[in-house]
């Protein structure tokens, strides 16, 4: 049947009315577009974003929005308009909804479409059509239903999963929760306990485990469709009851003080997120009001997160760390493989970088200076391993397999052979240098040289080999197979093939990578001294280290910057700013050098990390503050926090001036997942978009009118008010 006769056959003359005249498509567009109706027979067509099939009276509808099926506003329209149209259809006994065998159920709703006023069909529309069809409806579930895609499949009366599906609601990741009927649909199924896991942690379940959990009806080891089918027919046959997952009973509570618990519980543990709290409250509803009280809860709970600033940042920063991976002048196709790496160095940050690629299917050889430093590190790394194994986080199997594809040799040679060698040595550049010499001499031509430096010029580095188009620097946070970010460095001779490989190495590890430029301490260190130079300010005038940390966590870092200094060595701090004379200093001087020396900002217990105040260290505060006639001052939590944060936002600004960052998003990324800063306020950049540029702009002012060498003000500051654009868009041309 041609588009033109189908149109002359159309029964439903609403749909014809809703897709030509007020979609304005022309005549063969709306003939494709809408589901055709033949005397209440329906054939094969394309309804937008949806595939139908006539299969014996059973209408199976195929989801057809690649690559994931987001349930985006014309999607969720399609399946409407489907719902409404099979209710009126004889021919329809039963509804199937389901994928073909390349596509995933669906990976929840749009999230494009948070930022601004959401429009169209939405999942309590999905609910009164299913509840008016009153036929049975099916979701086939392939690959994956996740958030608004599990949402939807709850609504229905039947749920099958093929064997290798996961179901999940990971929408607290996004400072969210389900919105869609979800925290009412889906205690129902499994229980108040079990809802509350499996949407506080976004970790899926399998299809057994949904199946014994009772969110599946069914588990299809093969054939999908035909297993929706045979349920569909077999349903119909029986004429059963039809009674979606929102009409049964409410849920039990575990306990009368359950909710109370779970609260004093989640104050702790999440705190300065708001999602968990509003998440439990409707769970208490689900469990307690009649359903449309719940249901319009639920609905208020989430537009209340949706259009908040927590959810606002991290759903900034969900697209931020998928944004920076990508580099115009790169192509991924031009990617070295790499299957064989080698680290110089096997102490903490070796053997962890060595455990990272191991972990992730590599063959690695590690570098030692004597056999003893060799065996130390073999024997850290089988005790890493076993800790694992009785921890139950891996088999023992696994466990072994990975140490068999990791060497330790003491011989440079055996590097040969690698496809990428990394240095992972003390940040010493005379010493980085005399290893890179080395290894350009052995290694292959086609071996990629990267060095692990935090801050040292990887172009002076680069430069003291043959192949400075073969050199990068691959930056990890230690722990670095624990760590996800890692900044790959690109050196002006690294050439587009070598950034490629390192960004694929990266993407291998799952790790977060972000490209960035070289100066000293790159992006993420360079921010930090900035940071630490505030943070002596701060404790010259009279602010104790328990002051500022407290103010800094309360705010949302998991660590204060004195326990930070502390943890990762003063020592460390010393090196990095040579020929300098600082608080940090007289620390080092004085043997404080942090947790490692059990003394540092703070005192620590043998056998423990907890920070306790320590009067020796203020004693060396007031000395250092006396010396520089530095008197004490009256400073608030809020002040605190304001200026730390302002020296992270003014050299920010300096870095994106200067090239060093491509994006102001790409900052963001480091400092969220490298430095703590709290995902729910997006990151430094994205923050100062939320306090406003001018009110930054005022703060800056203030604070270079008493120290104007400090605080020199970036240009794009000006720029960036001068045009009323946000900082967190930009992006250098």
């Amino acid at each position: 049947m041609s588009p033109f006769v189908a149109i002359e056959t159309l029964i439903n003359a609403q749909l014809y009315n809703m897709f030509y005249e007020k979609n304005q498509r022309s005549v063969h567009d709306c003939a494709i577009a809408v589901i055709i109706f033949n005397y209440g027979r329906f054939m094969l067509q394309k309804v937008r974003q949806c595939q139908v099939k006539n299969m014996g009276g059973i209408a199976v509808v195929y989801l057809d929005h690649p690559p994931v099926n987001a349930l985006s506003r014309s999607i969720r329209d399609d399946i409407f308009t489907l719902l409404t149209a099979f209710k009126d259809d004889h021919a329809v006994k039963a509804v199937v909804f389901t994928t073909t065998p390349d596509l995933p159920f669906s990976a929840g709703a749009d999230i494009k479409e948070f930022s601004g006023p959401m429009q169209g069909k939405f999942f309590l529309d999905f609910y009164h059509a299913i509840k008016d069809l009153n036929k049975p409806v099916i979701s086939g579930i392939r690959k994956y239903a996740l958030g608004g895609g599990l949402e939807f499949a709850m609504i229905g009366h039947y749920r099958v999963a093929h064997q290798d599906a996961r179901l999940g609601l990971p929408e607290v990741k996004l400072g969210l929760i389900p919105g869609g009927t979800g925290t009412i649909s889906l205690p129902r199924l499994v229980g108040i306990e079990k809802s509350l896991d499996m949407i506080v942690t976004s970790k899926p379940v399998s299809a057994a485990d949904a199946l014994t959990l009772g969110l599946v009806d069914v588990v299809a080891e093969d054939d999908l469709e035909a297993t929706c089918i045979a349920l569909a027919n077999k349903v119909i046959k029986e004429a059963k009851p039809l009674v979606m997952p929102l009409h049964r009973d409410r849920p039990s509570i575990p306990s009368p003080d359950y909710f109370e618990q779970k609260r004093a519980l989640f104050l702790d543990r999440y705190h300065g997120f708001k999602a968990p709290e509003r998440l439990l409250n409707c769970l208490e509803a689900c469990a307690t009001l009649p359903l449309d009280q719940a249901l319009s809860f639920e609905t208020e709970q989430f537009i209340a997160l949706i259009t908040g600033n927590d959810s606002a940042g991290m759903r900034y920063a969900f697209f931020s760390e998928r944004l920076a991976a990508h580099i115009p002048d790169v192509r991924k196709e031009d990617a070295r493989t790499v299957q064989h790496v080698g680290i110089v160095g096997g102490g903490l940050m070796g053997s962890g970088i060595a455990m990272a690629f191991i972990n992730r299917g590599f063959t690695v050889t590690c570098l030692e200076v004597s056999q003893d430093r060799a065996d130390a590190c073999i024997k850290l790394m089988q005790k890493q391993y076993e800790k694992s194994v009785s921890q139950n986080k891996m088999k023992d199997t696994e466990a072994q397999d990975r140490l068999s594809r990791f060497k330790v040799t003491v011989q440079i040679e055996d590097l040969s052979v690698c496809d990428l060698v990394i240095e992972a040595v003390f940040e010493k550049l005379d010493l980085k240098l005399e290893i890179m010499q080395k290894l350009d001499a052995i290694c292959g031509e086609k071996t990629i040289l990267a060095s692990n430096t935090s801050g040292l010029d990887l172009n002076q580095i680069a430069a003291v080999t043959g192949r400075p188009d073969r050199v990068l620097g691959l930056h990890f946070f230690s722990p670095a197979n624990v760590m996800r970010l890692l900044e790959v460095v690109r050196g002006k001779s690294t050439s587009s093939a070598t950034l490629a490989t390192g960004l694929q190495v990266a993407k291998q590890l799952k790790k977060v990578p972000v490209v960035v430029g070289v100066c000293p301490g790159f992006v993420g260190n360079r921010m930090i001294f900035k940071y630490f130079e505030q943070l002596e300010w701060l404790l010259l005038r009279g602010c104790s280290p328990k002051q500022i940390d407290h103010a800094i966590k309360t705010f949302g870092f998991p660590m204060g910057p004195c326990e930070m200094a502390d943890m990762a060595g003063l020592d460390i701090w010393v090196y990095s700013t040579p020929g300098q004379q600082t608080l940090v200093h007289d620390f080092v001087a004085s043997g404080r050098l942090g947790q490692k020396s059990r003394s540092g900002f703070y005192d620590y217990k043998e056998g423990s990390n907890r920070p306790h105040p320590s009067e020796k260290a203020q004693i060396l505060i007031d000395q250092s503050a006396e010396k520089q006639n530095i008197r004490p001052m009256k400073i608030d939590d809020a002040a605190i926090v304001q200026r730390l944060l302002c020296a992270l936002i003014c050299e920010g600004l300096h870095i994106l001036d200067e090239g060093i960052a491509q994006r102001a998003s790409d900052i963001d990324v480091i400092y969220v997942h490298g430095y703590g800063f709290p995902i729910y306020r997006g990151g430094p950049m994205f923050y100062a978009d939320q306090v406003g540029l001018d009110t930054i702009r005022s703060q800056l002012q203030d604070y270079k009118s008493e120290a104007p060498k400090q605080w020199l003000i970036s240009p794009l500051l000006d720029t960036l008010i001068a045009e009323k654009k946000k900082l967190s868009g930009y992006k250098r041309a």
